[in-house]
């Protein structure tokens, strides 16, 4: 969890950085509109960071899924889509972390939580996502934003 915390916090970091860095609009690079969608076992994903990390120079673009799914980049400005070029697609998800034992819970021995407090396996795989979609090296997803393209992509992850 930390792990994508802290890819996420970098993300939002390099894109604060970019967007307030004072540069005027034609250090820019014209970016054009993306949307896209990701799914897992036919499902939306929903409140996924969806990251399209470059492969050449071009600026990191980054979006949300909604409740569907859906998702729509930014790289300056709200929703304004990302650069041309090609791009490892990255997507993570932070988890609830499961719930602690009971204070004095001697950690030896076995400790179930109350039901209210116990995910099913439908939920954990709900809750996350397999780590390799974080991960440049890993992830196996790939886009390419053209100019005058439809720049829609749809992704089903493998759990």
């Amino acid at each position: 969890m930390f792990r994508y915390s802290l890819f996420t916090g970098c993300c939002i970091v390099s894109l604060v950085l970019v967007g307030c860095s004072g540069g005027s609009s034609t250090d820019r690079k014209p970016v054009f509109k993306v949307s896209g969608k990701i799914t897992m076992s036919g499902g939306p994903v929903a409140n996924a960071m969806v990251t399209f990390s470059p492969k050449q120079k071009q600026p990191v673009a980054i979006g949300k899924t909604d409740t569907n799914g859906q998702f729509k980049l930014t790289t300056y400005d709200a929703g304004d889509g990302a650069a041309e070029g090609e791009y490892v697609v990255l997507v993570s998800k932070s988890t609830a972390s499961a719930p602690a034992g009971p204070v004095g819970h001697d950690p030896s021995k076995p400790h179930t939580p109350p039901a209210h407090q116990q995910l099913t396996a439908a939920q954990s795989t709900e809750a996350g996502l397999p780590e390799k979609y974080s991960q440049i090296s890993g992830s196996g997803l790939l886009a390419k934003v053209e100019k005058g393209g439809k720049n829609q992509f749809e992704f089903e992850l493998k759990p």
